[in-house]
């Protein structure tokens, strides 16, 4: 259901409800069997290696099979909740933005970045950092955007953040909280299987990766929250997946003095907030944004008719 009202400055909002008409069972239903596919998911790549490997991304076929079931799977459970995945933000309107957005920020932060290298005398950590081709890259990329962004953030963010936000009670600031955390705690869970059959990437430890992807998972569910346009968090969980470097970057940190590193930090956070309100006001102004006045679950549940308000 959407309905239009006048927002502060007289311009048109799109209110939208997004109700869950599915029994906590069901939710419960898509966790095991989500958890099963995941499982098979990692041993048809590390243990088994099924299916041929695809060249460039060294992955099995056989995994991204079962990666694209697990997506069915999580559309096929919203649309029994009654929910489309443009309700949940993913629809072709939203995807120009979601670019614009990230590509401004990457643009943005390496301009920052090569003038931190310059300055602080390490112009010779300037330079292309993926470990493939640039024609390798461009393969890689839209392969992450399909195999670990689309499916991962439908999953994690489109419906399961949702879900948990709609079956919280209680104020609606700390529901959304509970939904980012509870589904970046799933986020993380759902790499165990990869650390079990394969090990962590590089030289990270076990706990350290999973921490990592948990702070993650709390960064893709922020963006998404701000945004509510699932494209944004999409696309930067594929650049973050490339390989050789954490994004779309031309420069290197380590071996950056001190204060070098502090200020790509500020620099690294301060962007990301600044492109989130440019993107929410323009979204705003242009009826881009819908808002949800209110996400609940109208099954069984003890819960029916709690209503979140974003505003």
């Amino acid at each position: 259901m959407v309905e239009t009202t006048r927002g502060k400055r007289g311009s048109r909002v799109s209110r939208r409800r997004l109700t869950f008409h599915g029994e906590t069972r069901l939710l419960l239903a898509f966790l095991v069997l989500g958890s099963v596919l995941v499982i098979a998911d990692r041993y048809a790549d590390y243990v088994w290696e099924f299916g041929p490997a695809i060249p460039v991304v060294d992955v099995h076929a056989g995994s991204v099979v079962l990666s694209l079931v697990l997506f069915g799977l999580a559309v096929a459970t919203l649309r029994l909740e009654g929910v489309s995945l443009a309700r949940i933000g993913l629809e072709p309107r939203l995807l120009v933005p979601a670019t614009v957005l990230v590509g401004g920020y990457f643009l943005a932060l390496n301009v920052a970045g090569i003038g931190i290298a310059i300055a602080s005398g390490a112009p010779e950590t300037l330079g292309y950092q993926w470990t493939v081709s640039p024609v390798g890259a461009v393969f890689t990329f839209a392969f992450m955007l399909v195999v670990a962004g689309l499916v991962e953030e439908v999953v994690f963010r489109g419906y399961l953040q949702n879900r948990l936000i709609a079956l919280c009670p209680g104020d609606p600031r700390i529901r959304a909280i509970a939904g980012i955390v509870g589904a970046s705690v799933l986020f993380s869970a759902y790499h165990v299987p990869r650390v079990l059959t394969d090990g962590p990437p590089g030289t990270m430890s076990g706990s350290g990766y999973l921490l990592l992807l948990f702070v993650n998972g709390i960064g893709f569910g922020l963006l998404y929250e701000f945004t509510q346009n699932l494209s944004v968090p999409i696309i930067v969980h594929a650049a973050g997946n490339m390989p050789g470097t954490a994004g779309i970057l031309f420069f290197d940190v380590a071996g950056w003095p001190r204060w070098a590193m502090a200020l790509y930090v500020v620099s690294y956070l301060g962007l990301i907030a600044l492109a989130v309100l440019v993107y929410r006001r323009w979204a705003f102004e242009t009826d881009a944004m819908p808002v949800w006045t209110e996400r609940r679950t109208d099954g069984n549940d003890d819960t029916r008719g709690v209503s979140y308000d974003s505003h």
